[in-house]
């Protein structure tokens, strides 16, 4: 402890000396730069979002929890909080940059403040709307803080074992990225809960086509529109699978790609849950899209990265559920307690009446 602090009054001593005090407090390259010194290696290498040189350590984290004889602007009453983090959760401190109305930081919004930001557009919000959760908190998950309330239905993830009431943003990203993290939207390789070995996806991130898109529209937070390009190449299932699986395999779990797959098909002959990691087939592929084309409001895997709609291609959780939340109930992409016509929600693929 003694020599952390003797090394940051040296810090802060040299700028004094050197007359940069004041420019390097009003930047946040120099400040970020000198923890990194420290905290920059290894797996601190932040590949996609989050990177050094655009969002400064302060953000998120205060040293001394104090400033001027007061606590920072940005930080909760009642500190300080471990990791040094501004708030005592860490989803709020997520919320500083990631909650609605749009903000000047350019950082996607996962919970807007009415559910209607864009009005028909909410599902472009990456991953959809939180807000919906609390609404209703059986329409999505409930990362808790002060902002978020956790959930207080359900003792354990549906599926698996995972406890609703540890959940936090951080139980599924790493916002520091790098080694600990996949690009793809800096999601854990080791989701919290999960005892397995590393789990990794593949996507386009931020790409203008993708699902739920990337930077790229009017205002940030808001996204371009197209029915052309996916953004899920694979992983995803196996990585949902971590909270929504039981790992040994006893009949508990909600994904698995055939028949004997014990927790989707318990006779080995008859499905009993929807498969996920499943190739469509061409009689499948062709209900989805006769001209090969995707279609962003039914997302597939686009294992080939051909970046068109084929029999190789294959059904997955994002399919059917937005992660955040939607209006629905399970967090689905579409009312299932309405009919629906020709080529939406579950007819975009099994085409009946």
């Amino acid at each position: 402890m003694m020599k952390g602090c003797i090394n940051h009054k040296k810090f802060w001593f040299a700028l004094a000396f050197a007359g940069l005090l004041l420019a390097i407090s009003g930047t946040g390259a120099g400040f970020t730069g000198h923890c990194g010194t420290c905290h920059g290696a290894p797996g601190f290498t932040m590949p996609t979002f989050h990177t050094a040189e655009n969002l400064i350590c302060a953000k998120c984290h205060t040293m001394h929890y104090s400033e001027d004889g007061t606590i920072p602007a940005d930080a909760e009453i009642g500190g300080p909080f471990k990791s040094l983090l501004l708030k005592a959760s860490s989803t709020d401190v997520c919320l500083l940059c990631h909650q609605g109305p749009l903000n000047d930081s350019g950082a996607p919004i996962v919970l807007t403040l009415d559910g209607t930001m864009g009005g028909a557009n909410y599902p472009r919000l990456p991953g959809g709307d939180f807000y919906y959760s609390q609404t209703d908190q059986r329409n999505g998950h409930n990362p808790g803080g002060s902002v978020i309330l956790s959930d207080t239905i359900l003792t354990q993830s549906p599926g698996g074992t995972f406890a609703p009431a540890d959940e936090t943003c951080t139980s599924c990203h790493d916002p520091h990225g790098g080694s600990p993290a996949n690009d793809y939207r800096l999601l854990k390789k080791i989701p919290a809960g999960w005892t397995g070995g590393e789990l990794i996806v593949t996507g386009l991130e931020a790409h203008p086509g993708s699902d739920e898109g990337g930077e790229g529209g009017t205002a940030p937070g808001q996204h371009t529109i197209s029915n052309i390009i996916p953004g899920y190449y694979s992983g995803f299932s196996a990585w949902c699978g971590s909270c929504h699986s039981n790992p040994d395999g006893a009949g508990s779990g909600f994904h698995g790609s055939t028949k004997s797959d014990a927790d989707v098909s318990g006779d080995g002959v008859n499905w009993f849950r929807h498969p996920t990691d499943l190739e469509l087939g061409d009689e499948i592929a062709g209900n989805y899209s006769s001209t090969n084309d995707y279609d962003w409001e039914h997302p597939i895997e686009d294992v080939d990265a051909s970046e068109t709609v084929d029999s190789t291609d294959e059904v997955f959780c994002l399919s059917c559920h937005r992660v955040h939340g939607t209006p629905y109930f399970n967090s689905t992409r579409w009312d299932g307690s309405e009919p629906a016509g020709a080529g939406v929600s579950c007819n975009k693929c099994h085409a009946k009446g």
